[in-house]
């Protein structure tokens, strides 16, 4: 009972941060369109999209839009092969979390809008989400409330558990007291949003880590592929090297022939090397789908010289994702996803208000005894 009490009461005026963004992002891509952040595209509702320009075609037309910035990324979303993300930053080294995005629609080739993700509305809700514009320590106290949750969950089953046998989603006493409504109101929408939560609270804790671990991988994994760099090798063009990205992908795509190309990474980034492109490969559908593997190609010979699959660990981060945000099942999923998150919600400020219920009504009743007169003897 002290931990189910406890770690409610302190995660509740967090977690009403967290539900209220969360809401927001489940949605994002129809708050994206509608603000105009990220344009719906030209074959949206098409079930096969047209023949798309080259990889080649849509940077260059994003770099031409941007005179003197230098090529990060490209990718295409996993349901909207008809829209492109093309990110430009400043010369030199960049980071991936840097830089301007360009979307493209990959049908035309034309340019649709320019933004920096962060600064959008949904950008601004995820920072605010993830890590409470603290950067790294910030997504790890959202995984510390996302801990306190899980405890919540799990101390509450534990104390409903004695209950369960003999009326296992219990009654609401309508025409009880107060108390006793909202009492049974926490325990019986405790019982039905029990599984949901646990799958969300669970997934945020993998993915409050995810950076961190994220940011281990691209130091060791890269180890063996900068290894092989060889020290005379001289500098190449890191905006437009010898082999061009189209040719880059057709010689992963080969390696992967069921996979699907998602995101390529120009050399001199912190996904790549200075002499390599790095290409990430989505899984087939199914079990794989939301899964990865990461190739590496010389960006002068043409050569694959590596792919790095992902251990365990991050394989559970990014199947994390979809599961947090509901993402995997069209709309009635996020309309589920969103109940669910505000049924949460209001057990956990619900479980809140029975404690200070309780607690004022001892108060009244200490109250009111130290204000009872003694009787001794027969004295009236």
């Amino acid at each position: 009972m002290f931990l189910h009490r406890w770690t409610g009461l302190l995660s509740l005026p967090v977690f009403l941060v967290m539900v209220i963004t969360g809401s927001v992002l489940i949605f994002s891509e129809e708050i994206n369109q509608l603000l105009g952040d990220v344009p719906a595209g030209t074959h949206q509702q098409d079930k096969e999209v047209p023949a798309r320009k080259s990889i080649a075609e849509l940077t260059q037309t994003a770099v031409a839009q941007h005179p003197g910035k230098r090529l990060i990324y490209l990718y295409y979303e996993k349901d909207r092969l008809d829209r492109a993300t093309v990110r430009v930053g400043d010369l030199g080294f960049q980071k991936e979390d840097d830089g301007t995005d360009v979307i493209m629609d990959s049908v035309s080739g034309q340019a649709m809008s320019t933004i920096v993700a962060d600064e959008t509305f949904v950008g601004w809700i995820l920072k605010l989400h993830k890590e409470w514009f603290l950067g790294r320590p910030g997504e790890l106290v959202s995984g510390f409330i996302a801990l306190l949750v899980l405890i919540s969950l799990v101390s509450g089953l534990l104390i409903y558990a004695p209950y369960a046998k003999k009326v296992f989603l219990g009654v609401i006493r309508w025409k009880s007291s107060t108390r006793l409504t909202q009492l049974d109101l926490h325990t019986v929408i405790g019982v039905v949003v029990l599984g949901w939560a646990l799958v969300v609270t669970v997934t945020g804790i993998f993915l409050a880590v995810a950076g961190v671990t994220y940011d281990n991988w691209k130091v060791t994994a890269l180890q063996p592929v900068l290894a092989r760099i060889s020290a005379d090798g001289g500098d190449i063009n890191y905006q437009n090297p010898p082999i061009s990205p189209d040719q880059a992908v057709a010689t992963v795509q080969a390696r992967f022939p069921e996979w699907r190309f998602d995101w390529i990474v120009w050399p001199l980034t912190d996904y790549s090397t200075p002499r390599h492109y790095a290409i990430w490969m989505a899984g087939p559908p199914g079990p794989k789908e939301h899964l990865f593997e990461t190739a590496y190609v010389d960006a002068v010979t043409g050569e694959l010289t590596d792919t790095i699959g992902f251990p365990w660990y991050m394989k559970v981060m990014l199947l994390s994702e979809p599961l947090h945000f509901g993402d995997y099942g069209g709309m009635p999923l996020k309309i589920l996803w969103v109940t669910s998150a505000w049924l949460t919600l209001f057990i956990t400020a619900n479980g809140a208000w029975l404690w200070w219920d309780r607690r004022r009504r001892r108060s009244a009743s200490s109250a009111l005894v130290g204000k009872t007169p003694l009787v001794r003897g027969g004295a009236a």
